[in-house]
């Protein structure tokens, strides 16, 4: 069994700040090289045990990209083709997106995605809780269509945690992107066929993983703790109602700023989240809507069948919310192509919210 900290390894980012951070020395020998002949490194921006992410310029277009580099001497090359096939098969503006992937002359693998200009969730809620409730509603609602998106691309994106969302400043508002696939896998994938990932060293910036023995198992890295659902802690592969779980914890961290299950270690972390039920919002945080609150509650259940099932579901769910706490809010209107955000509508909500409590 090995253990790491709550930390992430996709670097896909401008800000390395927070729970995602690992220090970063210049000068760097990548920097300045052209990779494939496209893409020249500028800087490097952050770095784990298994990359190290770039920022570059692609020539021909002069496009700003991030570029990960697999670290040289890393025994498995699965988990980096993972994150590629990943991510690669969704779609959506909620989720990074995939350029290119390549391998240089001297065998250095690269993964090339859009450059998120924009900070990790877990830096707002460290530095920013207590959130407007307004506010809630909208990164929430992104990250919701994000995870409908992973769903109905038939993957199971098994590592969603706040360090994983990042948070992009825009004119009017602010646009979520869930990256970090490094460890998905296909909804309807069985053991035999899923690529046999490494174990992390204890320590490492990678997610906690252990390899589950069992008859009709095989290797597996499920996630981070605090964040993985019950019955995968018990064995279980992940599945969408997995990630719905975690969606519930980030949720609950952005209405209250704590995690609904906290330790000093895993095992003590799995404990609590086997034993015990989390501690309502509302007791913690006053004014919580109680719609908002059930939907964090719902999606924390212990039993994945007491879930909403999938991204859909959540999304219909924290929409309809929206929706009966806004009465001039359209679910269109909410999306983040259009410009329009929840946190124009702060004023309104923020009468209606004491009228609206169940």
């Amino acid at each position: 069994m090995a253990i790491a900290t709550d930390t992430i390894s996709c670097f896909s980012t401008q800000s390395m700040r927070g729970e995602s951070v690992r220090p970063v020395h210049q000068p760097d020998r990548l920097v300045g090289r052209l990779l494939g002949g496209k893409y020249r490194l500028i800087e490097r921006i952050g770095r784990g045990a298994y990359g190290s992410v770039y920022r570059a310029e692609q020539v021909a277009l002069g496009r700003e990209v991030a570029v990960k580099i697999l670290n040289p001497g890393v025994p498995d090359e699965s988990a980096f083709f993972a994150e590629a096939w990943g991510a690669s098969r969704v779609h959506h503006p909620n989720v990074v997106t995939i350029f290119d992937y390549g391998e240089t002359s001297d065998r250095l693998l690269f993964l090339v995605m859009e450059y998120v200009a924009g900070v990790t969730l877990s830096e707002i809620i460290d530095q920013q809780s207590p959130l407007p409730v307004p506010r809630v509603l909208g990164l929430m609602l992104q990250l919701a269509q994000a995870l409908e998106a992973v769903h109905r691309a038939g993957i199971v994106h098994a590592d969603l945690k706040s360090s994983n969302v990042m948070v992009e400043p825009l004119p009017h508002g602010e646009l979520v992107k869930l990256v970090d696939f490094g460890i998905a896998r296909r909804i309807d994938a069985t053991p035999a066929s899923q690529p046999a990932l490494p174990q992390r060293r204890l320590g490492t910036a990678e997610p906690w993983s252990f390899t589950n023995d069992g008859p009709a198992s095989g290797p597996y890295i499920f996630g981070t703790p605090g964040y993985m659902a019950p019955e995968v802690i018990q064995g279980a592969a992940p599945s969408c109602a997995a990630d719905v779980y975690a969606a519930g914890v980030v949720l609950y961290r952005l209405l209250t700023g704590l995690r609904p299950f906290a330790g000093t270690t895993a095992e003590e972390i799995f404990a609590q989240q086997l034993s015990t039920y989390p501690t309502s919002p509302s007791m913690l945080r006053a004014h919580v809507p109680a719609a908002l609150e059930t939907i964090a509650m719902r999606a924390l259940a212990r039993a994945p069948e007491d879930r909403y099932a999938n991204g859909t579901e959540l999304r219909r769910a924290v929409e309809a919310v929206t929706v009966a706490l806004v009465s001039h809010a359209g679910p269109y209107e909410l999306r983040p192509h259009t410009g329009t955000t929840l946190g124009a509508l702060g004023n309104d909500l923020d009468t209606s919210i004491d009228n609206v409590r169940a």
